[in-house]
């Protein structure tokens, strides 16, 4: 249930950063000036990707959880929700971008219609005269028109980008009419050359701005930012190669030849440039794959940390349970398995002095100081239900005799004298569970503060202080029927005794009368007081005895029938 609890309080902290980054994508305006919002769309992109991680390690948790957690969720993907937004932020930069473009390319379109249309109103008012004249504004204008064409393969493919297109398209012909009457004017050969003079000032202008923007990677860089700049790189890489063509394209026949060397070198410049490009183009990939294996290694740290400690908080509250169910200890020893393998094999790609390392490796520590400690625990309690089993059977064995004698129907006085002999052998044999006792007791206080382990010492403890009194009450019952027994005997006897001499007394020849009328109105009715007791004890007996059979020696029918026969004569 506590697990439950911590997931639902995560759902709804991420549900609530969710609903916030929401209200922040909702918040960018994809039509007023782009420059300021391309900044915040940045920053909510980091965030966004660092809340994606969060969201497929709590979505792994969920599907193995139940309950509430699990119920609140089934018309709620966290993951998609998150792409929505992403998706939503990706359509808003890249309207956001289309437009910031579209402010450039425009400024830059007007910038080169003012020039052309200053070359066009200075050519209808005053003509160009000489060829030098004609030949520079031919040079100018193609390099015009190579800007603009550059321009035009960047504008966005929307609306406003083709309304734009359109203008530009319009000022292209318009300076394609104009190269044309110049080139008539001047001749193949310096067309030819104006043009490649124009290409290889706008390449000049791209190598310039290249080596202007030098790839720096500091160690503070963000992912964001490192991405901007292979953006940048990309954008330089594509523009290069497009000149290049451009250049492998104008026809070396209309060249001299030191322009021809000048394209070689060119060439060459740009090939150059060009590896430097690609060079760069790894360093930044390298960093960014870099950077976001580390931001995942931090993100795995950071969760194996906190899952870590929610597990040592578990285990200890385990530990420290009076009212834990015993297995549990191998079930919260097991939980640590995964995460500990984990964190193990992270630490080894991990810096020593990194943060994250030394706070993970602390915690690795003390989870696999705990899980040992559950381990011992989960160990201790296998020996003590070891030794409780144990401890049960030997009392079953101990009490077979208690309960087979116990349980035997009434039998002759010799039988019971032997099965006495065995009740009292087997309850001295009782005395051998005091060291199971001592190993259940010691196991038990090891255990503590568990109380099932205390309560079944005390439930052994009382069994075999049952048994012990079974055995005494047995015993001292069999010894008080062989007592009893044996009185009667012993009182049968001596009444037969008493009844000989009597018979002695009236077999005599001397006897008087007034000797008979003693012995027959004095002594006879005392032996016969006695039969009667003698005969009602007997009888008794019978009755309620449970182990020694009653066996008169002599019987009392015997000695009834002998005092009868005096009472007759």
């Amino acid at each position: 249930m506590k697990k439950e609890q911590e997931l639902m309080q995560n759902v709804h902290e991420i549900l609530s950063t969710i609903t916030s980054i929401g209200d922040d994508v909702i918040g960018v305006d994809s039509i007023n000036e782009p420059s300021q919002q391309l900044m915040s769309i940045g920053e909510l992109t980091e965030n966004l990707r660092k809340l994606k991680g969060k969201v497929e390690k709590l979505e792994g948790k969920l599907h193995n959880s139940e309950g509430m957690v699990k119920r609140a969720l089934i018309s709620d993907d966290l993951y998609d929700r998150v792409v929505q937004l992403q998706n939503a932020l990706d359509d808003k930069k890249e309207k956001l971008t289309d437009r910031a473009k579209l402010y450039s390319t425009t400024a830059e379109i007007n910038l080169i219609n003012e020039n052309v249309q200053h070359y066009i109103n200075e050519m209808e008012q005053i003509p160009l005269q000489t060829v030098e004249e004609q030949n520079n504004a031919l040079s100018e204008l193609e390099g015009k028109k190579h800007q603009l064409e550059i321009l035009l393969e960047n504008i966005p493919m929307n609306d406003e980008g083709n309304k734009l297109r359109e203008d530009g398209n319009r000022l292209l012909a318009q300076l394609n009419d104009i190269l044309k009457r110049l080139a008539d004017a001047v001749g193949e050969k310096l067309a030819a050359l104006a043009s490649f003079n124009a290409i290889r000032d706008e390449i000049e202008i791209q190598l310039s701005s290249l080596q202007s923007m030098p790839i720096l990677i500091s160690d503070e860089i963000t992912l964001s930012e490192l991405e901007h700049q292979l953006c940048d790189i990309n954008d330089k890489f594509i523009s290069l190669e497009r000149f290049k063509n451009k250049i492998d394209d104008i026809d070396e026949r209309n060249l001299d030849v030191d322009k021809i060397t000048e394209k070689q070198n060119l060439l060459h410049t740009i090939e150059k440039a060009l590896d430097h490009l690609k060079d760069g183009q790894q360093m930044v990939e390298k960093r960014i794959s870099d950077l976001r294996i580390a931001e995942k290694m931090h993100e795995d740290g950071n969760h194996l940390y906190d899952e870590l400690n929610a597990l040592i908080k578990e285990g200890e509250e385990v530990l420290n349970d009076a009212e834990a169910i015993p297995t549990i200890y191998t079930t919260t020893m097991d939980a640590f398995v995964s995460p500990l393998e984990m964190a193990t094999k992270l630490l080894q790609t991990m810096l020593e002095n990194d943060e994250m390392a030394i706070r993970l490796k602390a915690t690795v520590k003390d989870a696999k100081v705990l899980q040992a400690n559950l381990s011992h625990h989960a160990n201790l309690w296998l020996q003590f239900v070891d030794e409780r089993d144990n401890a049960t059977d030997q009392l079953e064995i101990k009490r077979k005799p208690l309960d087979e004698i116990g349980n035997k129907h009434i039998r002759s006085c010799e039988e019971v004298i032997d099965d006495l002999d065995k009740l009292k052998k087997a309850a001295n044999e009782l005395n051998d569970l005091r060291s199971v006792m001592s190993k259940l007791q010691s196991l038990s206080e090891q255990l503590h503060p568990l109380e099932t382990a205390y309560a079944d010492v005390r439930f052994y403890d009382v069994d075999v202080e049952q048994t012990q009194q079974q055995y005494e009450n047995l015993i001292s019952l069999i010894n008080s029927e062989l007592h009893d027994e044996n009185i009667l005997n012993e009182s049968a006897q001596q009444l037969a005794q008493e009844l000989e001499y009597l018979n002695g007394k009236f077999s005599m020849e001397s006897i008087n009368r007034e000797q008979f009328e003693e012995m027959l109105n004095h002594q006879l009715p005392s032996l016969q007081a006695k039969l009667q007791f003698l005969q009602a004890k007997d009888d008794e007996a019978k009755r309620i005895r449970i182990h020694v059979a009653r066996i008169s020696q002599p019987s009392i029918e015997t000695l009834a029938e002998t005092t009868e026969s005096y009472l007759r004569a």
